[in-house]
């Protein structure tokens, strides 16, 4: 994830410099420069970037491979540099145990304070492990020091908001909003093909912050009609909090039909999709307390002479 964040803010920086810079020197003097940009720029990265040769002069393309498989492309027009635009094609990036392509157009102005672009994105084409999903569109802004994202739509029921770093310690400070959303289409989207360990419809908010080295989890969630492992549940009231890969649960509680699960313990990120995945997690289950009576206090109705 550091990796793919450090690539992406350099490469999209940079890309959109370099379309300034073929407008204002030219062709011959980018033409003269581009081994050695492309040279500086490999070593800066940590992975190969190279320029695609654009026979009409009319677009500038600069593709990076990533280390861990698939491509990152960002191209635009030359001559749209006061007004930036192009797509970010996101060709089978590997994330972890996760496998994205998209095409993200973006559009973007410069601005005086705070310095740096601002615009909105929008995807076309998105798959993740080669599933497609629902679209992203939302605002961003970039500058020397990160790029702040702002109610940015992944379909309709995920919105995230905040800012990333790209500059060491690399820090994050994202908030995550589900709302009616499927936690087992989620599940079945990372492992194609399993059971979801997990499943509901999620309501709620996550937030990550510290930074990429030494993350920071905190959550609050309210499913209904969905399980845990193999336990069941009408309603859940979740919450946890975590460190670097380890997730601890806190007051969170799973209803049953005359019961309730108390969950106690933590799940360590890096077990997901094993058979080890729940072995630090303790499910107790408890009676349900009696609904309380609730007496109906009627005023008599006055008498009609």
């Amino acid at each position: 994830m550091r990796g793919l964040i450090r690539v992406v803010g350099a490469v999209a920086a940079v890309a959109v410099l370099m379309g300034a810079l073929l407008v204002v020197a030219g062709p011959r003097v980018v033409a003269m420069w581009q081994p050695e940009v492309q040279r500086r720029l490999s070593a800066a990265l940590g992975t190969d970037v190279y320029w695609v040769a654009d026979p009409t002069q009319e677009q500038w393309c600069l593709t990076a491979v990533m280390p861990a498989g698939g491509l990152l492309t960002l191209r635009g027009p030359h001559h749209r540099w006061r007004h930036p635009q192009g797509d970010l094609v996101v060709h089978n990036v590997n994330i972890g145990p996760v496998t994205v392509s998209t095409t993200a157009r973006w559009d973007a102005r410069w601005t005086l304070w705070p310095p740096g672009l601002a615009g909105t994105i929008t995807t076309t084409g998105s798959t993740v492990n080669r599933q497609t999903v629902g679209e992203t569109a939302g605002a961003w802004r970039m500058s020397a020091r990160g790029v702040t994202v702002s109610d940015l739509a992944f379909g309709a029921r995920w919105r995230l908001s905040g800012s990333a770093g790209w500059m060491p310690p690399y820090p994050v400070n994202l908030v995550l909003d589900a709302e009616e959303a499927d936690a087992a289409r989620i599940a079945a989207l990372i492992e194609p093909g399993k059971s979801p360990l997990a499943g509901g419809i999620v309501q709620g908010r996550v937030a990550l912050t510290g930074t990429l080295d030494a993350p920071r989890l905190r959550g609050t969630l309210a499913a209904r009609h969905g399980k845990l492992g193999a336990t069941a549940f009408e309603t859940a009231d979740v919450q946890f909090e975590g460190e670097g890969t380890v997730i601890r649960f806190t007051d969170t509680q799973l209803r049953q039909p005359g019961a309730i699960v108390v969950v106690e313990g933590f799940l360590d990120v890096t077990k997901l999709g094993t058979p080890t995945v729940f072995q630090d997690m303790r499910l107790t289950a408890q009676p349900a307390p009696p609904a309380t009576a609730r007496m109906a206090l009627h005023r008599p109705a006055e008498e009609t002479s």
